[in-house]
């Protein structure tokens, strides 16, 4: 049985790998084959030298200066400021035209510090990295301790090499760029050195091999938030991308719960998780029977919303965490702690019943509509916040909201009706209370 670890590129987005191998390392997964692309090949040949401790020093102490002789902040926004300040601009101008990109001796030097060539040679687990030759763009995939010893920090430097920001780099008679250009996440390489089983840890939210997310032989673990730009070395960004990177992992190993936040476990939540999963079930069934139209111009319903970006089937504590998530989003909650059920629960409770409604007579004016279609209408005018305050203290006063209401919200603010699914069933009603809210806590055939 081998085991592989796929590392995918990124610039510094990797350091969401440096969180992954504190998670797996916690785990006690270890591996026989590392494969990597461009940052992904550097972060490689750290676990190949099982050097975890180098590696986090390494990310803790990587800015942009200790890449680019000349620095610059490559992200768009920072960009566009950049320009306006020609002056600043043209010491990095000149030297990427006499370096035919930028010059990174800076980060020549860190990788001459950190790769160990004899350490890469004399390690038990497999190695490979991925390259690209210019400018035909054929692969080239390095099984690393099969190269020439004299070419082994120029196959992971060529395979960091992201054209046409970096200079292209020759290794022998080979004009070689970023591997990525070929595959940024190098699962079938992989295989190629036999892996039975492969850990994949990606750096794009939009996630790279779809094909591989539900095969049985893959761990697939992706960003659960946009890391941002790939050149985005502040401090901040590398400590909130290895936080997710760790949380992620521990996530996909069912350590903890969620998808987008991150919750312990608890098997407390089991009926109330149950509870929701019936309602939402029973809000959709009355919600296609009544015909209703979405005014939601991306056509996202409770089904949509709850599974977005779930990639698999869910259970029923899936739907409820995903409800949770949901309201924590819309409320701009911190998504890098880990939460308790019942914390969050009180998060949600607390915040929105401090939100002021600047319109009190929307109610008033909604009840004036002679027909469902105007009342839907008028609906799309009020403010969303409006009435998920309204709906939410009604429902946590112990007053029951009409189910054509529900249904209506539903038609034009999807996710306030999630919202307020969850403040139904925290709110404990008995059994003959909840029929006056219209809706059956039950599946129906």
């Amino acid at each position: 049985m081998k085991r592989a670890l796929a590392l995918c590129g990124g610039g510094s987005k990797g350091s969401y790998q440096m969180g992954a191998w504190t998670a797996l390392r916690e785990l006690n997964i270890n591996f026989d084959i590392v494969c990597g692309t461009s940052i992904g090949a550097l972060n490689a040949t750290m676990v190949v030298q099982d050097e975890y401790l180098r590696c986090l020093n390494l990310w803790r102490k990587t800015r942009n200066d200790t890449i680019l002789a000349t620095p610059i902040n490559i992200d768009e926004s920072s960009l566009k400021q950049t320009f306006k300040n020609m002056q600043d601009l043209i010491p990095f101008v000149r030297s990427y035209i006499k370096e035919k990109g930028v010059n990174i001796d800076p980060f020549k030097k860190t990788l001459d510090e950190y790769i160990d060539v004899d350490k890469v040679l004399n390690s038990k687990k497999e190695f490979g990295v991925v390259c690209v030759t210019f400018p035909g763009f054929k692969p080239v995939l390095v099984d690393v301790k099969k190269a020439p010893r004299e070419h082994i920090k120029q196959y992971i430097l060529a395979s960091c090499s992201c054209f046409p920001l970096f200079p292209i780099c020759k290794v022998g008679k080979q004009n070689l760029i970023d591997g990525g250009y070929y595959d940024n996440l190098p699962i079938d390489f992989c295989l190629d050195f036999a892996a039975n089983e492969v850990v994949a840890i990606d750096l794009n939210y939009n996630i790279t091999h779809k094909e591989y997310l539900n095969k049985p032989f893959v761990k697939y673990i992706y960003p659960s938030w946009d890391l941002g730009g790939f050149f985005s070395f502040e401090e901040k960004s590398i400590d909130n991308n290895m936080i997710l990177g760790y949380n992620d992992t521990m996530k996909a190993y069912n350590h903890y719960n969620g998808f987008r936040y991150t919750f312990y476990k608890d098997e407390t939540i089991n009926k109330i998780a149950h509870k929701l999963t019936l309602l939402v079930a029973t809000i959709v069934k009355d919600y296609r029977y009544s015909k209703i139209k979405s005014f939601n111009r991306e056509e996202i319903g409770l089904y949509e919303a709850l599974e977005y970006r779930t990639f698999r089937k869910l259970d029923y504590i899936d739907y409820y965490t995903r409800a949770i998530e949901i309201a924590l989003e819309y409320l701009e909650v911190d998504h890098f702690k880990i939460y308790h059920y019942e914390v969050a629960k009180s998060i949600i409770i607390d915040r929105i019943l401090a939100f002021k409604i600047e319109n009190n007579d929307f109610m008033l004016n909604y009840n004036k509509q002679k027909t469902s279609q105007k009342k839907r209408e008028y609906l799309t005018k009020v403010l969303e916040k409006d009435i998920l305050a309204y709906a939410f203290n009604e429902i946590h006063d112990g007053r029951f909201l009409p189910k054509d209401f529900v249904l209506n919200i539903l038609a034009v603010y999807p996710q306030v009706v999630i919202i307020l699914t969850l403040m139904m069933v925290w709110s404990d009603f008995d059994a003959e209370e909840e029929k006056n809210f219209g809706f059956t806590f039950e599946f129906e055939e």
